[in-house]
């Protein structure tokens, strides 16, 4: 059933599961600590758990959350932005990459998206490897 926006497919939606995606991974992390005997391999844990802490932080507050785009609105930005093989595309909060592999399929242009949240940029590089998809993916701050 979809009411105003808030049915199975919503942006909201997509957004809390990325976030529990996120929770989650930080807290198996977090508890892998207890299981890891030497100090070198707890540092690295601690560190990787503050990188995504850190970067999932400072994308909420500076970005905007990750929401996924559907097929619908793809075509959308496809059809309205009248992409040509020549031209250049940049894509801020990439997300999962699927806007990317969609103009660098269909349009044949040049295309790189930015993403800053680890996370999602870690999803957005395993779908572009096994969709074999065009175009480049960058975890990079666009405007730093």
């Amino acid at each position: 059933m979809h009411r105003g926006g808030k049915g199975f497919d919503s942006p909201q939606l997509h957004h809390f599961k990325t976030s529990m995606l996120e929770l989650i991974f930080v807290v198996l992390l977090s508890v892998a600590l207890f299981f890891v005997n030497s100090s070198v391999g707890r540092l690295a844990l601690i560190a990787v758990v503050v990188l995504f802490i850190a970067t999932g932080v400072y994308s909420m507050i500076y970005g905007a959350p990750y929401l996924s785009s559907s097929k619908r609105r793809v075509d959308a930005i496809l059809k309205l932005g009248k992409i040509r093989k020549n031209h250049k595309v940049v894509d801020l909060g990439a997300g999962d990459g699927r806007v990317v592999r969609a103009i660098a399929e269909k349009a044949r242009c040049h295309v790189v998206g930015y993403e800053y949240s680890v996370l999602t940029f870690l999803l957005a590089k395993i779908v572009h490897f096994f969709k074999k998809g065009r175009g480049q993916i960058k975890f990079a701050n666009f405007w730093k």
